[in-house]
């Protein structure tokens, strides 16, 4: 009997070490598990970096060039001056010294790049010989024809101290961007006003043609066709009716007239027939309007006026 307790005692204890090992090593597995489990990695946002954009540069913008043609008052003459920035032309010189000189002078004009003399009678040079005198002048051309008479002496001896030459029909000059066409010259024809310089000077779009005296044979010996028509027209001879034919304004076809005279001419230009003629055509007039200034930038013009 003693035996059979002893037996019983030996098994329960056999079965509650069992037990034991068993939680034990379940424990140990579970730490280990736990052990073998990453830690979860933490989320970092992706913050966006905004691109830095380069700041515009605002470029300035180019200072735009005008053409200034100045038509002025000096009477009963021509005396056209092309202005574009420091580049100077000027076209005849009225018939005294003063009316010219005194206007360049107001407008501190010392220095001509170009003087152009279109027909040699007082009118048109009878002011030359003082700026010749006075001014820088590197350039002089005309039709190389040579009265004898006071004011063409007088022009030629200061004419001679400066660069010279003699333009002809077809001949293509230029000052800067002012390009200039002779479409008349020297025609070898007795009456003086027939030898006129007729030229279209043109900056970009716009075009300018100087009649300076051209008469009715004048007229007849210009190169015609497409290349007459412009915007200003300086008309021919002060409105003369010896001038001007309605032909001749029809090829040129104006938006401006201009007309150099005075009240008290003994020529008694202009005339009502040249009037109508260019009705047309916006027209001014130095005897009414003083100096008639015109600016350009080559693609559209205005015109401003003394009175």
């Amino acid at each position: 009997m003693r035996g059979f307790w002893l037996i019983l005692v030996i098994g329960l204890l056999l079965i509650v070490g069992c037990n034991r090992g068993d939680s034990a090593t379940g424990k140990a597995v579970q730490q280990i598990e736990e052990v073998k489990q990453p830690e979860p990695v933490p989320v970092v946002e992706e913050q966006k970096v905004e691109e830095v954009k380069p700041k515009e540069v605002i470029k300035p913008k180019p200072v735009e060039k005008k053409l200034e043609v100045h038509f002025i008052d000096v009477g009963y003459g021509d005396a056209i001056l092309f202005k574009y920035d420091k580049d100077i032309i000027l076209v005849d010189c009225g018939r005294t010294d003063e009316a010219i000189y005194d206007y360049l002078s107001k407008i501190k004009v010392s220095d001509i790049d170009l003087l152009i003399t279109t027909v040699p009678l007082k009118e048109h040079i009878g002011g030359c010989d003082r700026v010749l005198r006075n001014l820088s002048v590197h350039k002089v051309v005309d039709n190389g024809r040579s009265p004898s008479d006071e004011d063409f002496e007088n022009y030629l001896k200061y004419r001679g101290g400066t660069a010279y030459s003699v333009i002809d029909k077809g001949d293509e000059l230029s000052v800067g961007d002012i390009k200039i066409s002779v479409l008349g010259a020297n025609n070898r024809l007795e009456d003086t006003k027939s030898n006129s310089v007729v030229m279209k000077v043109s900056y970009g779009d716009i075009d300018f043609l100087l009649a300076s005296d051209c008469n009715d044979e004048c007229e007849s010996k210009l190169l015609l066709g497409k290349i007459m028509q412009s915007e200003i027209f300086k008309v021919a001879s002060h409105g003369s009716m010896l001038s001007n034919s309605y032909e001749f304004i029809f090829k040129i076809n104006p938006e401006v007239s201009i007309i150099t005279s005075s009240n008290d001419n003994r020529y008694k230009n202009l005339q009502q027939t040249v009037l109508d003629r260019l009705s047309a055509s916006d027209v001014y007039r130095t005897d009414l309007h003083g100096t008639i200034i015109i600016t350009t930038n080559g693609k559209t013009y205005n015109v401003k006026t003394e009175k």
